[in-house]
């Protein structure tokens, strides 16, 4: 978190920009070698289309405090109130790292100007009342059968919480059955961001080479920016 931080703070930007920033440079970085070897070439076709399923908090404090959860004050209530957006993540080799960020916020800026987060969990509520939850399962399913990716990053307790006094050390949310060929589950907790990856290794066949990419971004990404700073 303190990396991310640090890009952050450089920029004026959210947590989330700098995670789709480094996103968009690992996927780059990843597809450059699938398309060639890494010989320093760059080997992306043109105008690769990737869109990707972005789910959003749509609560009004993202930051969750599980004392106060448990303690049942401040309003604060359980469960889920995630809405999603469709974003076409930039796929490119640029010769600075920092423009994986400025790219990343720049596509992000239009979604955080829409109601498309709050207007698809309205509207995946009600069509769950109205016509059940097998008809919402089916649209849901053909939305996300268009798009490549699925990301999330949803902030975690801040604080350390246990389970029958057993701390829990970090916290790796996945899904499965879902259509998409790529879910990145960035997750917050105590100050830490781990990064759960899932594939269709018929799509993607070696993901810890991908995850290796996502580390490599995000040290590129950092130093360029530091390096700017100073």
């Amino acid at each position: 978190m303190d990396d991310v931080k640090v890009v952050k703070n450089a920029f004026g930007c959210t947590v989330n920009d700098v995670l789709v920033g480094i996103t968009s440079a690992a996927l780059s970085r990843y597809l450059n070698r699938r398309y060639g070897e890494m010989d320093g070439a760059k080997n992306l076709p043109p105008n690769i289309r990737l869109r990707t399923t972005m789910l959003v908090n749509i609560r009004k404090n993202s930051v969750i405090h599980v004392s106060i959860l448990m303690k049942g004050h401040g309003g604060a209530r359980w469960g889920n109130r995630i809405g999603y957006t469709i974003l076409r993540i930039p796929i490119a080799m640029f010769e600075d790292p920092v423009d994986y960020i400025r790219k990343g916020m720049e596509v992000t800026k239009r979604k955080k100007n829409s109601l498309e987060a709050i207007f698809t969990y309205a509207s995946g509520v009600l069509i769950v009342k109205l016509l059940g939850i097998k008809i919402a399962t089916a649209l849901c399913h053909r939305m996300l059968s268009n798009t490549t990716v699925s990301f999330s990053n949803i902030a975690g307790p801040v604080e350390e919480i246990g389970f029958y006094d057993h701390p829990l050390v970090y916290i790796a949310p996945s899904v499965y059955g879902h259509p998409q060929a790529v879910t990145l589950h960035f997750q917050s907790y105590m100050n830490k961001i781990k990064l759960v990856l899932a594939v269709d290794e018929l799509t993607v066949p070696d993901p810890k080479r991908l995850v290796d990419d996502f580390v490599a971004s995000l040290k590129l990404i950092k130093d360029a920016t530091v390096k700017n700073s100073s």
